[in-house]
């Protein structure tokens, strides 16, 4: 039986992209799922229409904008399942990408974190992984198998939680940009596993949710 994971998405005046993620989350057939809309003190009226889109989400509602940071880990204590999936609401994902990456770390029980290749709409590989800055540059192209990194964009990234929560959540200093390099370098020297699966595409509409 798959186990239940949590799915975490941020929403800050998301509109139209919040509820599409929201509604293609409404036909995952992967019933053993949870899911947490944190708003981040949103201007709009995103919250009533979170409700009324996935009335079963819990959503926790921030007094402030405080940052991606912030906001995500307020959701990551809520979280009681084995794995989190922290998902932006600018990335597109379905049933059989989520069983991937929960399938890897099944197979890799030593992973802290698993993240897929993410795309442009037009299919266009991002680079949303890489080896730790102050290390070496890497000296081939694009990963063809499953590869263990330093850093992973974490706009789509699957948790152990079990793994990562005696090292910490984001920092809070980082308001927005880094906060996922900075928690990847803590998993890294850690001696942490964080895992790419190459094969396993996701569509990011970069900085959609800005």
């Amino acid at each position: 039986m798959d186990p239940f994971i949590c799915i975490v998405i941020l929403n800050w005046n998301g509109g139209e992209d919040t509820l599409a993620c929201l509604e293609s989350l409404r036909f995952l057939d992967y019933p053993r799922r949870r899911v947490i809309v944190v708003d981040n003190a949103s201007a709009d009226d995103s919250c009533a229409r979170v409700r009324a889109a996935m009335p079963s989400a819990r959503l926790i509602v921030m007094p402030a904008n405080q940052g991606y940071g912030v906001a995500n880990n307020a959701a990551l204590a809520a979280v009681q399942t084995e794995f989190a999936l922290l998902l932006n609401p600018d990335c597109l994902i379905d049933t059989a990408q989520i069983a991937a990456l929960v399938q890897a770390m099944q197979d890799w029980p030593q992973a802290t974190l698993a993240v897929p290749q993410l795309t442009e709409a037009s299919g266009q590989l991002q680079v949303n992984y890489s080896w730790p800055r102050d290390a070496w540059s890497p000296k081939t192209g694009e990963a063809t198998g499953v590869l263990n990194v330093g850093y992973a964009c974490a706009a789509v990234m699957l948790i152990r939680m079990a793994r990562l929560a005696p090292l910490g959540f984001f920092d809070p200093l980082f308001f927005l940009y880094y906060e996922d390099e900075d928690l990847c370098l803590r998993v890294f020297q850690a001696r942490g596993q964080i895992l790419v699966l190459p094969a396993v595409r996701v569509t990011h509409l970069s900085r959609g949710s800005v």
